[in-house]
């Protein structure tokens, strides 16, 4: 727990020192003069993002309905989000279940699947970027380890016992059954919904870096849209690497550095802020509404302790 905490004060630390070093004075001055209307449809382009992450786990889902699967999506994202590299993914399966009895064992396969489908679009996407780093080499090998981890899980059974064996000492995850590895192996989750499943994962970060495109475009300030997809997937590839909260402060600061090279400081820094209040907080805020809605459903304190 304190390490957690500790972590948190390293992001804010890391993102109080960006908005210092933009020059904030700057920064609101470019961004009180943005196109509102450009934000707008960035907002309208971030709401299609997350909809298409809920139904990215929908299609690896079976017998599922959107309206259950929606509001655990958003605040299983937002809880994943605040935990360092994403670990708090399994969440999901356990709000699940309480919501419509689906087993954690037939839906933690899915949920492993998301994670597998995302790293594999945020690597081709990175591609797009042409200024690679020694960093970014190495955040690459960190989700090559990861994604081979996961395939480990699903496939080995010896070694997703082992792996099971650690989740449980979680605090969401302390009440798997015995019988938990045994009907996880029974569950198969078919290649024709992985696939399907990748088109939406592509089309969420392609949303999201248009996004970025839309909010620098409100700045004045028009960029590829290429650039903007490679420099969010590998932004987020170190942010996730550096085991920050959501990559928080990190994933900025990767962004505000490559965008530097061919936009002024607090312009990067500006844009920057914006998108990721599009996106990122945005996702937030859907979070906290669907928060809201599932207490009125369901004891979360006690799904999730």
């Amino acid at each position: 727990m304190k390490k957690r905490y500790l972590l948190v004060l390293v992001s804010v630390a890391v993102l109080a020192g960006l908005v210092y070093y933009s020059d904030p004075p700057s920064m609101y001055r470019i961004i009180a003069g943005s196109d509102k209307s450009f934000l707008f449809y960035a907002l309208l382009v971030s709401t299609a993002g997350a909809l298409f992450r809920v139904m990215k786990w929908l299609v690896l889902l079976q017998g599922a309905s959107f309206l259950d699967v929606a509001p655990v999506q958003f605040l299983g994202a937002t809880i994943s989000n605040f935990t360092p590299g994403k670990i708090g993914e399994p969440a999901k399966s356990v709000m699940l279940k309480s919501k419509t009895g689906t087993p954690v064992s037939r839906s933690l396969p899915s949920v492993m699947w998301e994670r597998i489908l995302d790293i594999a679009v945020l690597v081709l996407l990175s591609f797009l970027l042409v200024n690679t780093t020694g960093l970014y080499i190495y955040a690459l090998g960190i989700f090559a380890v990861v994604v081979a981890a996961f395939l480990a899980v699903i496939y080995s059974r010896k070694f997703g016992s082992f792996v099971f064996g650690l989740l449980r000492r979680l605090p969401f995850m302390g009440r798997l059954s015995e019988q938990f590895v045994e009907s996880f192996y029974k569950e198969k989750v078919p290649a024709g919904r992985i696939l399907l499943s990748f088109f939406f994962t592509a089309a969420a970060w392609l949303a999201d870096s248009a996004v970025f495109y839309l909010s620098f475009m409100a700045l004045g300030i028009g960029l590829s849209p290429v650039f903007f997809a490679g420099l969010l997937a590998v932004s987020t590839i170190i942010g996730i690497a550096s085991f920050l909260p959501g990559g928080l402060g990190s994933t900025d600061a990767v962004m505000i550095l490559l965008l530097s090279a061919s936009v002024a400081t607090p312009a990067a820094a500006a844009g920057v802020f914006l998108a990721r209040a599009l996106t990122f907080w945005y996702s937030a805020f859907l979070g906290w509404l669907s928060l809201v809605h599932l207490g009125k459903s369901m004891d979360l304190k006690k799904v999730l302790e």
